[in-house]
C-alpha cells in the first residue's frame, strides 16, 4: 500500500542518516521505544547487538544536521 511504502522511504531514510552521521535517534538512542536499528551500530561490518549500548552511536542526530529549534 501507499502507506507502506511512504513508511519503508522513510525508514530507509533514517536508516541512511544514522549511517552516515555515526548517530542514532533524534538526541540519543534512547529516543527508540524498542531497541535500536542496525543502522545506530558502530560498526555493521561485523553482527551489532542492538541492546549493547558500547556497540551503538550514543549521540542523536539532530545536533550532527544543525536543525534549528522550530515550532511547526
Amino acid at each position: 500500500s501507499r502507506a507502506n511504502d511512504s513508511k519503508d522511504a522513510t525508514s530507509r531514510a533514517l536508516d541512511e542518516l544514522q549511517r552516515l552521521r555515526e548517530c542514532c535517534g533524534a538526541q540519543s538512542w534512547r529516543d527508540w521505544t524498542s531497541s535500536p536499528p542496525m543502522s545506530c551500530c558502530k560498526d555493521e561490518q561485523k553482527t551489532c547487538v542492538t541492546t549493547d549500548k558500547e556497540e551503538i552511536n550514543p549521540g542523536g542526530c539532530r545536533g550532527r544536521l544543525k536543525v534549528p529549534d522550530r515550532t511547526w
